[in-house]
Order: C-alpha cells, then structure tokens, then sequence
C-alpha cells in the first residue's frame, strides 16, 4: 500500500510583505482618487447652492445699506439650503463609495472619503460665497442713494479659518457633509456580516470550484482500470443436481 505525498495547499501560505505593500499602496491611490472627486463635486455644488439660496436685497440710503425686508429670511435660507445640499451630497458618497469599493473597504477609504468631503463642503461655501463678493463689496462703499442690490449667500453658522496662522480650522456647519457621509459609511459597516467588509462572493465561488475539482479528481484516482465482477445475490440459493439413483418424490 502507497500513501500519497502530501501537496501542500498554496492558497494557505501567508501573504509575502511585497503584496501587503503593494494592497496598502493600491487602496491609498484609490483613498486619494475618492477624496479628488468628492472634493471637486464642490464647485458644481457651489454654483446650485448660489443658484437656490435666497438673497437679501440692500438698498443704499443715507444713512447706509439697509435691508429691504424689516426682518429678512435670507440669512438663515442660505444656511437651509447649503445644509440640505451638503447632508444629501454626503449620504449619496457614503453609498456610492461604498458600492463601488467594495472590494477595498477599510479605514484608508473612509479617511479618503472624510477629507474630500470637508474639502468639497469648504469649495461649496467659498465659491457660492465669493463669486460676486467683490462686486457686493464695492457696492456697500460706493453705491449710490436709493441703489438696490442683493448680498451673496454665506454660511452664517459655519467658519473656516486657521489655527496659529498655519492649521486648517473648519467648524460649524461646513463640516455637515463629512460628518453625514462618515456616518453613513459606519452604519453601512456596521450591518455587514464579512469583518474585513469585502464582499465574499468571488471567494466562496472559487472556493467551491476548486473542492468541486478536488472532489471529481479523488474519484477518479479510486476507479480500477480492470474489470470488475458482479457479486453473487446473497439471498439466492445454488440449485442443486438432481440424484438419479435417488428414489422419486410422491
């Protein structure tokens, strides 16, 4: 009797360091490709934020510009609407991202996710803002008597600035966006069966191919090449010859 040598399998080898490099560098390329997009999304968003948000019409008198309306609604409009737009632009990247990285889905995908939308959430503020900025600001110095002109929306509850002249400092409202699609993300997370997030199809597909082929390769090194002989029943007796110096039977 042979015993087989034994293969060993090499799906259950250890990944080397060069392919754990190459996967981190992979997902961090795609972290900076998500981030780019969703922080361009901004200037579009910029532009339907100063479309849809109302204005608040000054006019010039003597005594300087002065709102039209006594108590204007404005102000806090623009806030509204730049909220709605950023909430609903975050959730929507949640998903999206979400559903096409699937296969890359971790911490450098989130953090990817994060940046670019409070860098999107600032280029919606800066640009709805401060495309006709200049021009209002010439107006409220310059403008003559009984000149009526409209003051560019602003995100009132929101700030962006630095820290000791060199950090980053976004607070308030501007952060709605990333705050709602990192959020988003998590509960997604949160709900799937898999703890490495990626999706297990592929795997468990391949997995079967491969016991499927293993099984049908087992079979067929036990079948014999030699011809094979049918049992006798067990049940079924031999007949016996018959005796013919035996006496008859009545």
């Amino acid at each position: 009797m042979t015993t087989p040598a034994v293969v060993p399998d090499q799906a259950s080898k250890p990944a080397s360091s060069a392919e754990h490099g190459g996967g981190w560098r992979r997902e961090s390329l795609i972290a900076l490709a998500v981030a780019a997009v969703i922080a361009a999304l901004g200037l579009p968003l910029g532009l339907l934020w100063r479309a849809v948000a109302p204005r608040v019409e000054f006019e010039m008198t003597d005594l300087g510009p002065t709102p039209v309306q006594p108590e204007p609604e404005g102000f806090v409009a623009g806030d509204g609407w730049y909220v709605l737009i950023t909430f609903a632009t975050g959730l929507l990247a949640a998903i999206v991202v979400w559903a096409l990285a699937r296969h890359r889905r971790g911490p450098l995908i989130l953090l990817g996710l994060a940046v670019g939308c409070v860098a999107g959430g600032v280029l919606t503020a800066w640009l709805g803002h401060y495309l006709e900025y200049a021009h209002y600001r010439q107006l409220l110095t310059s403008a003559p008597v009984g000149t009526h002109f409209l003051r560019p929306p602003s995100v009132r509850s929101g700030s962006v600035g630095l820290w000791f002249g060199f950090l980053p400092r976004v607070q308030g409202a501007v952060l709605v966006q990333a705050v709602t699609a990192v959020m988003g993300y998590m509960m997604l997370a949160s709900f799937h069966l898999e703890p490495d997030l990626r999706q297990p199809a592929d795997d468990d597909a391949g997995a079967d191919d491969d016991a499927g082929a293993d099984d049908e390769a087992g079979a067929g090194d036990g079948v014999s090449s030699g011809p094979t002989e049918s049992p006798a029943p067990a049940g079924s007796p031999a007949r016996l010859e018959a005796d013919p110096a035996a006496p008859p039977r009545d």
